[in-house]
């Protein structure tokens, strides 16, 4: 690599530890427009593009070292959070199982495949490879908040809370994981806890849609009970995964679902058909989203 590639690539690692993806990106950009286009500049640049949730482009460059290196498991890691963020599940397993056959106590591609697994509603093996990366990485952030999600789908907001305060004691500025936190607390009917990990979360990542809707959503019926997820009729609260909008996150991963079924326009927009509080439109609109 050329001296001048070199200062440019070293730069640009010092900004993705720093948080600074854009300015990383743009660095490593004149890095390869240098001349440079080596395995460790093409894994880098995945790996910001993972974060700026730009996982086509990430998939492109982890190709590129893998047409070189088919043998280095972290490459195979970093395609499989790609396909992940692009909904291609079974392709992201495949990744993550190709990483793990290339060094099998690789704490993160057991915490990706977990991550899969659960997108794909397979918790019982999501928990077992979320336990496995655990096991060998106890301090793995990510691990810790797939694992409270998958607790949430379980009924368990105790221990999903658990698991959600472990990820941001390793890392304070987790914002998915302090979104995900705000969803437990709701369910434990702890509501102006909930609010307050929604504001985190949101200061952390205004851009995020999330934070935005989960606390319209615990606005919506103020009256209601102290907790806002519970219908005015006393009934049943609804599923978690109906109604709150999760966020995996570590490799930039959104795990999103809508209010009541479906819909392609999520997250930037949010039917009023289903949701027609007057407190969710204002916060919905309040990130930038379009209300129809």
């Amino acid at each position: 690599m050329a001296s001048a590639a070199n200062v440019s690539f070293e730069r640009g690692l010092l900004l993705y530890r720093q948080g600074r993806h854009c300015d990383a990106l743009a660095s490593l950009e004149q890095t390869l427009a240098g001349g440079a286009d080596g395995v460790r500049v093409h894994m880098l640049r995945a790996a910001v593009l993972i974060d700026l949730k730009r996982p086509a482009e990430a998939a492109a460059s982890c190709d590129l070292v893998l047409a070189k290196r088919p043998d280095l498991p972290e490459a195979h890691a970093n395609r499989a959070a790609a396909m992940y963020l692009l909904g291609r599940y079974d392709a992201a397993l495949a990744d993550c199982d190709a990483a793990l056959a290339l060094q099998p106590r690789f704490a993160a591609a057991h915490a990706y495949r977990g991550a899969a697994l659960y997108a794909s509603r397979r918790l019982d093996a999501a928990l077992a490879s979320l336990e496995a990366a655990l096991a060998l990485e106890p301090r793995h952030a990510f691990a810790h908040n797939v694992m409270g999600l998958a607790l949430l789908d379980l009924q368990r907001p105790a221990a999903a809370l658990a698991s959600f305060d472990r990820a941001l004691a390793l890392q304070p500025a987790f914002a998915d994981a302090h979104n995900n936190r705000g969803i437990a607390l709701g369910d434990l009917r702890e509501l102006t806890a909930a609010i307050d990990s929604f504001d985190r979360a949101i200061a952390l990542r205004p851009e995020g849609a999330e934070p935005y809707f989960n606390k319209a959503w615990r606005y919506r019926r103020p009256a209601a009970s102290t907790m806002a997820g519970t219908a005015t009729s006393g009934g049943p609260t609804p599923s978690a995964s109906s109604r709150a909008q999760r966020s995996a996150g570590g490799f930039g991963t959104a795990l999103k679902t809508c209010v009541a079924k479906p819909c392609s326009a999520m997250p930037s927009r949010v039917s009023a058909t289903r949701c027609n509080s007057a407190a969710m439109r204002r916060c919905w609109r309040s990130a930038g989203h379009a209300w129809f």
